[in-house]
């Protein structure tokens, strides 16, 4: 979809392309040559692998490994190519930074421009692994410069896990790359409120209290989209899909996107709770709002409605308040994580995002082979345990060809 990071909303569609000096020196060269003929035919990637995620506030982390380096990536599946900061980069203030040699140039550029920030960097090819899986090759961006995308320590880039329509020119897929060495085609996620669980491979049961409910990702889409069947807050507005449209799947994005008409239901509905005033007394929700209390989030969830969702075909899901229209901002500071999407796809288009503070109320399963994605109500996650860093929203710019209408989506 889009990219997003940190409370990621990235949407990842800006291109580059050029030409570049090859960083590696000749000794390198001999290097990288021969780690690359190991990696012509990689070992079995079959088998389930869990990797553990921090959560930044607004995003989820994942160790992963370049050459010889590990990094904390922002997990995305609002875009699909692979971003990490450069030592050449003089605007990143991140470390650790990625160093080349051990890479290969390809002698190209990509460019990546999001709602909130942008990089631009050279395209490189390095050994890629995660969670003890024997490494592919990537073609990746080795971020030279940026602007407003790396918004605090924490993190060093970002790993891209959407579909392949998303790829920066010049630059591959790490999930493609694992599915093309003989990993099972799926990605699942858990997110907690300060940690979670991204699996490889499949998915662990034991994090749910149901066996996933699949519904059809839509196709001709760049993103992983699904259509949904129908919502409701509190007994109020029976919403349908047709009140949604078509909807984002991205764990990069802090924030949930809706049609004006949704975001006014879920409003009226959470407002119109017995236990609103309860937890916040006067204070009012609309888009945007935080909103102060004494009441821990287990308080919250149990005076106010949850959030009753379906996805086309799906069985009925219902999510406590903290884990999907709520951001528990800490120090007793909770925000409204329900925007209009209008400001995403300008109000010609009806789409919605589903950002990872609602995804948090699920285990979300991509079946990438099939073309479907699962979801079940969630279970083991704990309180936060820290102070988490503040909710940063990043809404992403659209991809250009969306703008002007040229994608259908069935």
């Amino acid at each position: 979809m889009l990219t997003r990071i940190c409370g990621t909303l990235v949407v990842s569609l800006a291109l580059g392309c050029g030409g570049n000096k090859d960083n590696a020196g000749p000794d390198a060269a001999v290097q990288i040559d021969a780690a690359h003929v190991a990696l012509d035919a990689p070992g079995n990637q079959a088998g389930l692998v869990a990797i553990p995620l921090v959560a930044l506030g607004g995003g989820y982390t994942a160790k992963f490994e370049l050459g010889t380096q590990m990094f904390d990536m922002i997990v995305d599946t609002g875009s699909t190519s692979t971003g990490v900061a450069s030592t050449t980069c003089t605007t990143c203030a991140v470390q650790p930074e990625y160093q080349t040699t051990t890479a290969v140039d390809q002698h190209q550029t990509a460019n990546s421009q999001y709602g909130s920030g942008s990089w631009k960097g050279e395209v490189f090819e390095d050994a890629a692994t995660m969670g003890g899986r024997p490494p592919v090759t990537l073609d990746f961006a080795s971020i030279t410069s940026q602007t407003g995308f790396f918004q605090g320590p924490g993190f060093q880039g970002i790993l891209g896990l959407g579909p392949d329509g998303l790829l920066l020119p010049h630059t591959t897929s790490y999930l493609t790359q694992l599915i093309a060495a003989g990993m099972t085609a799926e990605v699942a996620f858990q997110l907690c409120p300060d940690s979670g669980t991204m699996w490889l491979g499949g998915y662990d049961a034991a994090a749910a209290t149901a066996t996933p409910s699949f519904t059809p990702m839509l196709t001709g889409a760049p993103y992983d989209m699904v259509n949904v069947g129908g919502a409701s807050v509190n007994g109020g507005t029976a919403l349908t899909g047709a009140d949604f449209g078509p909807t984002i799947i991205d764990t990069g994005t802090t924030q949930t996107f809706v049609p004006t008409a949704v975001l006014t239901a879920i409003i009226a509905g959470v407002q119109g709770s017995p236990g609103y005033t309860q937890v916040f007394a006067s204070q009012a929700l609309s888009d945007g709002a935080c909103l102060n209390t004494a009441m821990t989030s287990a308080q919250i969830d149990a005076a106010l409605p949850p959030l009753s969702l379906t996805f086309a075909g799906g069985s009925a899901l219902s999510i406590p308040a903290t884990r999907s229209y709520l951001f528990d901002q800490g120090g007793g500071q909770y925000c409204f994580a329900f925007s209009d999407s209008s400001q995403l796809f300008g109000s010609a288009q009806k789409v919605s995002l589903f950002g990872n503070t609602l995804l948090a109320g699920m285990l979300t399963v991509i079946d990438v082979a099939n073309h479907q994605i699962g979801f079940a109500p969630q279970q083991g996650c704990a309180e936060a345990t820290f102070a988490r860093r503040p909710m940063v929203i990043r809404p992403p710019s659209m991809a250009p060809a969306w703008r002007a209408g040229q994608f259908t989506v069935q």
